[in-house]
């Protein structure tokens, strides 16, 4: 009985530590204030448009670079 009580501790425990990572890692990874947009907030700056509430920029994907790996067809 001991044996299954330490083993789902210790998955609440690993559980618990991986969703205060995830949230620290979204943290770092947003965009910051300035670049958010929408009601009550910032406008774009000059050649961005408002997208899910970030600035987006208007130029089109484009493709990477020739990388000089052979092409067979």
């Amino acid at each position: 009985m001991s044996y299954i009580m330490w083993s789902s501790f210790a998955l609440l425990m690993i559980a618990i530590t991986l969703s205060f990572v995830i949230v620290k890692y979204e943290h770092f990874i947003a965009s910051p204030d300035d670049q958010r947009c929408g009601i009550d907030q910032n406008p774009c700056p000059f050649g961005t448009y408002c997208a899910n509430g970030y600035c987006i920029g208007n130029t089109p994907p484009a493709l990477p670079s020739n990388t000089g790996l052979p092409v067979f067809p």
